[in-house]
């Protein structure tokens, strides 16, 4: 349908503007039948959001950023078509498939997937920063979660990724490091302390992590960028 790929097209061109050519281009591109079948009407709007949240968790991508980006494409779509969907039944969708997209791309059928997509999300920030003369420790940190004497990761994992995105809100990258360690890459802001110590509680209340000893924190990123890899490596061990 010519409407569709001239929505998608605009879209994407918007996409492009905004955020540059990256990795989300190729996710996009393997989501383009899901998205084209969306925006013609032809699929269920919670199924094929869902695709894509999945997609993005497994690719990588923010969370805020895919909805960002989803948004971005109701906008474009006839005022009748924006009336048929329930943005926050939809929001929950992505949300819950981006958590599992996040457990699938962190599985041993992927080791080391995502501790090297946060160093490479990572060195991309250090350039960005030096190219507009700023420090990256100055820009951005990590939240760590640690839980210990937990049981199995699909048993309390994607309550974890939910509440650690829900506690820091904006953020970028979310990384399994190990089974029990997840990093998340958060702008640094006086609020991210007191967001880190609510989330500590919230974890500790979350009933499948009752037995196990749970620890959040911040952690500093290194000046040197140099330095990145060894200190990222610390952190998976």
């Amino acid at each position: 349908m010519a409407d569709a790929e001239q929505v998608l097209a605009a879209w994407r061109a918007e996409i492009r503007a905004g955020w540059g050519n990256g990795a989300h281009e190729v996710t996009l591109d393997r989501l383009d039948p899901v998205l084209r079948d969306l925006v013609e009407g032809r699929a269920d709007p919670g199924a094929a959001l869902a695709a894509v949240g999945a997609a993005a968790g497994r690719d990588g991508h923010s969370l805020d950023l895919v909805w960002e980006w989803l948004r971005a494409l109701f906008g474009r779509l006839p005022r009748s078509r924006q009336a048929e969907l329930d943005q926050r039944d939809l929001a929950e969708a992505v949300a819950s498939a981006w958590v599992d997209g996040i457990l699938e791309g962190s599985s041993a059928a992927a080791p080391g997937r995502s501790p090297a997509l946060l160093e490479l999300r990572l060195r991309q920030m250090y350039d960005h920063c030096a190219s507009l003369g700023l420090s990256a420790d100055q820009q951005y940190a990590l939240v760590v979660v640690e839980v210990a004497g937990a049981g199995a990761a699909t048993e309390w994992l994607p309550a974890v990724v939910r509440l650690l995105a829900d506690a820091v809100g904006r953020h970028d990258v979310v990384a399994v490091l190990r089974p029990h360690r997840v990093a998340m890459v958060v702008a640094r802001h006086p609020s991210v302390a007191a967001a880190v110590q609510q989330l500590h509680t919230r974890l500790e209340e979350l009933p499948a992590l009752q037995d196990a000893v749970v620890h959040a924190w911040i952690e500093p990123l290194a000046p040197d960028p140099s330095h990145l890899g060894g200190h990222l490596a610390g952190l998976a061990s």
